[in-house]
């Protein structure tokens, strides 16, 4: 079977993924992510759970995405920074600008181009340094107008013309714009350019928000004059080149008054007589199409009529066309426009349109303003939606399209990725959840699900979609904090007064094998809160801020036995006001975190490794982070560790780090997140982290990540896995899974021959992607066509210099 691989860069441009390939991990990009902050997980039956301040999840798409006629996202390399403009390049491919950064990994300055392929033009980086909101393509030039000063390192302000293929800058065009322009329009010979926008100044003459330039001789029309007593936001020239409808904010604009939109006299700049709707606020987008005008905004009242933030005008005396009416936009601004010749498409920040739910983005009926069924659903503001054939590009500051609505709670399949478990709501973040297999338990500090279903403070949820069972444990109290299930017995712990009626302080259990669940008489009654449970060996370990627990002194962490006392196991954790928080268990060894400075006496600070029969501290085992631990898993050998610190084993690692359970030793593991971390699960070789954290391995990751969990001198492979070299050498894959198309990146310390493979789960050769000599330190790209293969598991092999690096793959259409 034949693969198609296209070397992008060799030597010139560069990924910044070295923090990313330089450790013994890397990030699974097809993970999708919620749009705000993870403060706990569960994984269980290849379901992620998980709970935060978030009301979404999605993939992560980028700031720009082309959509199909169903709906779905197609090929397009992940874009970093704000989407303002795009325009089709005619063969399939798309110009896109706005402040972006990054365009598939690749540095780009605020525009870059992608082909009809879905790759990265290396040959187009016009460097511009600001913000661009307006783009047209006539032939090879591309017009740019923003809030720029340079382009290519000449002075251009806010306005130049560029080569289309190769970036350059065209030098006989310069007109200096004073101020910002928001969108422009060029007549159909090309030789009058309309601008419109924040500026008082253009090509060194007064010009109030909107002038008219001579595109052949740089000359701003004298006789264009009128001006805009505020901003322009939007403009489109009629078929026949006599009229300019502009949109904006202003109240009066080419000598007349005109509330936010207008129609210009392209010869004189005066607004015509006659046409006057007068929108009550601004207005944002003006599309021509079917002999209408096409306007959108943050307007409710327009031509007269009720009208919600869409409506269709009359070209000749501006009045509402009656039978385009849509019933309700309730919020947000529609900010683009654009039809595929039949219907519209608007896009903006609402999340009701035409009383449809939708999230940003939506398709119109042109005859009744009808919303269809098409709902891509995007997680933040839309700025431009732009059509070219059957193909839809939206871009704008959100980073997922084509995700979900989840308030506060959800669950993703882990393969095939996708939106699975919960779709209840829930007034405030959980605390904690537990996964047991066909039940999900999630606690909080409000109420969970809604109706009938209504729960205070936890819930039990069970069956293929984890809606709420008939499960109500009527709990008094502030919060729910903690879970444990020992066969029929659900142990509960937190701030809380009373169960099913019954006196409880802060820690209970419930027997679930009755038809009725009743309370157990199992009554520790500690007196501060519970934040962990963990049932080991038949005795109930229980963590939180308590001093006293089960009839005796325990401070933050105490084993309970079958009577609710407390056996003899006594840590003594002290300090401040110590408060343990996660507690993990193996063997004979009992692991704890939170926030302390001893452990029975001893100077141990936020983790600790403790006997399980009596409570005392392991030795010299004190890694010692230098702040709060929030949540421990044990995996085997390793122990992974999340949290609030920034060194920990005597070295400065930030967040997240993966420690032998043995001895306390650091490993290479660092999946580098630039925040706090909640919360961690592991499951296989993958480690699931939940946090505060908006970039993790360098690459944009929100709340949620998925890391693999590899040894310490990253994977080798050769037909089995087993030990190998494979220093320096450095992998990258993303997406991974991959649908249609991945990226490769591989670079080497020193240059040499190198060949790149693609195996079968055997070790067999399916493919020879690469071969020939590589620089040194170096990026090298490959796009990866994987259209003709079956999905699956595969492994990549990097082989050079004596060394070997392998990564496993996953296909899936």
């Amino acid at each position: 079977m034949r693969l198609k691989v296209i070397l992008l860069t060799i030597a010139v441009f560069t990924i910044n993924l070295s923090p990313t390939i330089s450790r013994a991990q890397s990030l699974n990009t097809a993970t999708w992510e919620p749009d705000g902050n993870v403060s706990a997980l569960a994984v269980d039956n290849s379901v992620i759970h998980m709970t935060g301040a978030f009301d979404y999840i999605g993939p992560r798409t980028g700031n720009g995405v082309i959509i199909t006629s169903n709906g779905s996202t197609g090929l397009f390399p992940e874009v970093q920074g704000v989407v303002n403009a795009a325009v089709p390049d005619g063969s399939g491919g798309w110009y896109i600008a706005g402040t972006i950064t990054r365009v598939g990994g690749l540095q780009r300055f605020n525009i870059a181009h992608v082909t009809g392929s879905g790759t990265v033009s290396t040959g187009f980086i016009p460097n511009v340094d600001g913000a661009i909101n307006a783009m047209i393509l006539r032939g090879n030039d591309l017009y740019i107008g923003g809030g720029f000063t340079t382009v290519n390192a000449s002075t251009r302000m806010s306005l130049a013309r560029i080569n289309a293929t190769t970036g350059a800058l065209d030098a006989a065009f310069n007109v200096a714009v004073t101020g910002t322009i928001n969108d422009m329009a060029l007549n159909g010979s090309g030789d009058r350019l309309y601008i419109v926008g924040l500026f008082t100044q253009v090509g060194g003459v007064v010009r109030g928000n909107m002038a008219k330039i001579n595109t052949t001789n740089n000359n701003v029309n004298g006789n264009f004059n009128r001006a805009a007593d505020a901003e322009v936001l939007a403009c489109a020239l009629s078929g026949n080149n006599n009229n300019l409808y502009v949109g904006g904010r202003f109240s009066q604009i080419g000598n007349k008054n005109r509330a936010s939109l207008a129609k210009i006299d392209v010869s004189t700049g005066g607004a015509k007589s006659g046409w006057n709707p007068g929108a009550n606020a601004s207005v944002h987008a003006v599309h021509l199409f079917g002999g209408r005008v096409y306007v959108g905004g943050s307007f409710s009242f327009i031509g007269g009529e009720w009208e919600y933030r869409v409506a269709a005008l009359r070209t000749d005396n501006g009045k509402v066309i009656g039978g385009f009416h849509l019933t309700d936009i309730s919020n947000g601004t529609i900010r683009s426009i654009d039809d595929d010749g039949s219907d519209l498409y608007v896009g903006g920040s609402s999340t009701l349109i035409g009383n449809e739910d939708r999230m940003g983005l939506a398709k119109v009926n042109t005859q009744g303003g009808v919303v269809s069924g098409w709902d891509p659903r995007a997680n933040g503001n839309v700025n431009v939606v732009a059509v070219s054939g059957t193909t839809l590009f939206a871009g704008g500051n959100f980073v997922s399209v084509g995700g979900f609505e989840r308030d506060q709670i959800g669950g993703l399949n882990i393969f095939p990725m996708g939106i699975g478990g919960t779709t209840i709501g829930m007034q405030f973040a959980g605390l904690t959840l537990l996964a047991t297999g066909s039940e999900l338990y999630v606690g909080n500090n409000g109420t969970i699900g809604a109706g009938t279903s209504l729960r205070t403070r936890a819930a039990q949820l069970s069956g293929g979609n984890f809606t709420i069972s008939s499960l109500n444990l009527t709990i008094s109290g502030t919060a729910v904090q903690a879970f444990a299930v020992d066969g029929t017995t659900l142990y509960l712990g937190g701030t809380f007064t009373s169960i099913l009626g019954v006196s409880r302080n802060n820690l209970a259990a419930v027997d679930l094998s009755l038809p009725t669940p009743q309370l157990i008489d199992w009554d520790p009654d500690p007196n501060g809160a519970i934040r962990d449970i963990k049932v080991h060996n038949g005795i109930v370990y229980v963590a939180g801020g308590f001093s006293s627990i089960g009839g005796a002194t325990r401070n933050g962490l105490a084993a309970i036995d079958a009577d609710a006392d407390a056996s003899g196991w006594d840590p003594n954790v002290g300090g401040g006001s110590p408060n343990v928080l996660a507690i993990s268990a193996d063997g004979s060894d009992i692991y704890a975190a939170g926030v302390f400075s001893s452990v029975k006496g001893q100077s141990i600070s936020n983790l600790v490794k403790l006997n399980n029969t009596d409570g005392t501290p392991a030795g010299s085992w004190n890694p010692a982070p230098d702040a709060i631990v929030q949540d421990i898993e044990l995996a085997g050998s390793d122990l992974y560790v999340v949290g609030a610190f920034s060194s920990i084993a005597g070295s400065t690692q930030d967040f997240a780090a993966k420690l032998d359970a043995a001895t306390a030793a650091l490993s290479t593991w660092d999946p580098q997140p630039d925040a706090v971390v909640n919360a961690v699960e592991v499951s296989g070789t993958t480690v699931y982290l939940g946090g505060n954290f908006s970039t993790i391995l360098g690459f944009p990751r929100v709340g949620l990540a998925a890391v693999t969990a590899l040894p310490k001198q990253g994977r080798t492979f050769d037909g089995a896995e087993g030990p190998g070299a494979s220093e320096g050498l450095q992998l990258q894959i993303a997406p991974n899974p991959i649908d249609r198309y991945g990226r490769l990146v591989f670079r080497l310390p020193q240059r040499a021959q190198a060949t790149l493979e693609l195996l079968d789960p055997l070790g067999q050769r399916v493919s020879l992607l690469f071969v020939g000599m590589a620089e040194a330190e170096l990026d090298n790209l490959l796009t990866l066509d994987a259209t003709q293969l079956p999905s699956g598991n595969y492994y990549l092999r990097l082989r050079a210099d004596g060394r070997q690096l392998v990564r496993s793959l996953c296909i899936a259409h």
